[in-house]
């Protein structure tokens, strides 16, 4: 209870998986240190956490690797030491490896240098989704790509929405209308 009010937590697991889910979402750049952070105090706490659980809910989600790379990111960066089962820490091997010592340097270097739009696409494909997701996503992007939409319901057009009924308004028109409505 706050000031009076029930206030309701996600027990540790729950929050495990969305610090993690953050994390890949922001495709392990410079914007999810605070999450491994959040991770870490978690781990530092001294709560117990069922990695069973934590196991089972990443694997139903599509989100089993994601998991194990932020976990082996943390071991290599010193931060869990047993803290975490051996189990979900195995994702640095094959074709994973190369891209995985990528991010470990640039979590290292607390990301000193950009990683370019390749690298970042690479990390989405490898790290940050399971397969299956990452094709589903890289199909959207080139779906819309290669169809661009406008936003609008079929049928409607922006002049529509400013009320114009002539497909040709000049762009002063359209400007002061917008103003004027704004």
């Amino acid at each position: 209870m706050i000031v009076g009010a029930e206030v309701k937590i996600p027990c540790i697991e729950n929050a495990m998986l969305l610090y993690l889910a953050n994390a890949a979402k922001d495709k392990f750049g410079v914007f999810s240190v605070r999450k491994l952070v959040d991770i870490w105090m978690l781990l530092r706490s001294g709560r117990p956490i069922d990695w069973d659980v934590v196991e089972r809910l990443a694997a139903s989600g599509s989100f089993l690797k994601p998991t194990g790379v932020v976990s082996a990111l943390l071991h290599r960066l010193g931060m869990l030491r047993g803290a975490v089962p051996k189990s979900l820490c195995s994702v640095t091997s094959g074709l994973l490896a190369r891209p995985f010592e990528r991010l470990v340097s640039d979590y290292a270097s607390m990301f000193a240098t950009e990683p370019t739009a390749m690298r970042f696409f690479e990390r989405e494909m490898l790290l940050c989704t399971e397969p299956g997701v990452a094709l589903h996503n890289t199909g959207l992007c080139l779906k819309g790509l290669l169809r661009r939409k406008t936003g609008l319901p079929e049928g409607y057009s922006p002049l529509d929405a400013m009320g114009c009924q002539s497909s040709f308004v000049p762009l002063a028109v359209i400007a002061s209308r917008r103003l004027s409505t704004e």
